[in-house]
């Protein structure tokens, strides 16, 4: 009996070191925000990942190091310091990873896609009619999908239209580039439309319609 009480200890006491070994182990989260959340390639982004933690480690004690445009090469060496800054040369979409860690070796990694834009740079509106000149009753097709963005695809954009340039705009923003309108009334118009692109900048173009009686 006292052979088996020893046994039944030296278990309990191996399984509790192995609780303890495993508890030990458990890896450190990684949590940043980057501020601003997007914004121009002129602007200086900070990085911050004070939020990053340990069960086991005071999260002071955690080192970061940092990719910034997520081409599997870290840009910095680990460090202990949570915020740096961070300058693009180029607006485009990257995926920031922060990778963080702990006394014991164990790694965390947390990935963010931060928009990186030009710096005040609308898109180019431009659209086609057909036809450009017809009698009333003709449904005039529009085709604005020759609008151009350095940064956002013509899929990505808005379009909405003001078919008798009077400064009220006859539809709402639609990512659809091309629409049908039929003149009633005979007569001069100039139709006109606004291109919108990811970022809100947009630009305007007109083009002259003649309507003439049937």
């Amino acid at each position: 009996m006292r052979y088996f009480t020893v046994l039944l200890a030296l278990i309990t006491t191996i399984g509790l070191l192995s609780c303890e070994k495993t508890e030990d182990k458990n890896p450190p989260v990684a949590i940043f925000a980057i501020v601003p959340a997007t914004g121009p390639f002129t602007e200086v982004f900070t990085f911050n990942s004070h939020d990053s933690h340990d069960v086991n480690n005071p999260g002071e004690n955690l080192k970061a190091r940092w990719d910034f445009d997520g081409d599997g090469t870290f840009d910095t060496e680990y460090s202990l310091n949570k915020g740096i800054e961070h300058q693009y040369d180029a607006a485009a979409h990257y995926n920031v990873i922060l990778e963080v860690i702990n006394s014991e070796g164990w790694t965390d990694l947390e990935v963010h896609t931060l928009i990186v834009y030009a710096d005040s740079v609308p898109p180019t509106a431009s659209f086609y009619a057909e036809p450009d000149s017809s009698s009333v009753n003709t449904i005039f097709y529009f085709n604005a999908g020759a609008s151009t963005d350095p940064y956002t695809s013509v899929e990505d954009m808005f379009f909405r239209w003001d078919w008798q340039n009077d400064g009220t705009w006859d539809t709402p923003f639609s990512s659809d580039s091309a629409i049908y309108y039929k003149y009633d009334v005979p007569g001069e118009y100039r139709v006109l439309v606004e291109v919108k692109n990811s970022f809100t900048l947009t630009d305007t173009t007109s083009r002259k319609i003649i309507v003439y009686d049937m």
